[in-house]
């Protein structure tokens, strides 16, 4: 009987190497799926965290002012992305963020505004990675259940994002 080769699996080194690296993608079009509940994350036929194992090393993430702020900064620029013609295919989907419709876009928005698919992927790619690092941990004096943003009350964190129970 023969022996089966152990699949080599892959090093994409650390977190922010690959949040860029695979951010570099989704801006070229690769499709993409992060799924935060079941830390999952997909770019193209890459598998980068599969149920929270993440091929490569975990290294903390530059989180500029801190954790929640730089979330926070994020889901602006997200709820105020422009959608295209992927991201509106994209939405036939369950959405782990509330973004605003093109028609309740401003003026500014639609000039100025990040794609939503580019606006996307930093949003939950920045949670998924900050929670693999241990950088984003549920506070037990949030509630039971999620974080309400006070910045904005559409931004809502669950606790089963950053907890395994």
């Amino acid at each position: 009987m023969k022996k089966r080769k152990k699949k080599e699996e892959p090093d994409y080194g650390t977190l922010q190497e690959a949040f860029d690296d695979f951010r570099e993608l989704v801006l070229q079009g690769e499709p993409f799926k992060i799924d935060l509940a079941r830390r999952n994350m997909y770019v193209g036929e890459h598998t980068i965290v599969k149920e929270g194992k993440f091929f490569g090393k975990i290294e903390d993430l530059d989180v500029g002012p801190g954790v929640l702020e730089t979330i926070e900064n994020l889901y602006d620029i997200y709820k105020r992305s422009v959608p295209g013609e992927r991201s509106n295919r994209k939405e036939k989907n369950v959405t782990q963020f509330r973004a605003l419709p093109f028609d309740e876009l401003s003026d500014d928005d639609v000039l100025y505004g990040a794609r939503r698919e580019e606006a996307q992927y930093d949003l939950e790619a920045f949670v998924l990675f900050t929670v693999l690092s241990g950088q984003l941990k549920w506070n037990d004096e949030w509630g039971t259940w999620f974080w309400k943003s006070e910045k904005d009350r559409d931004l809502v964190l669950l606790k089963n994002w950053m907890t395994r129970e």
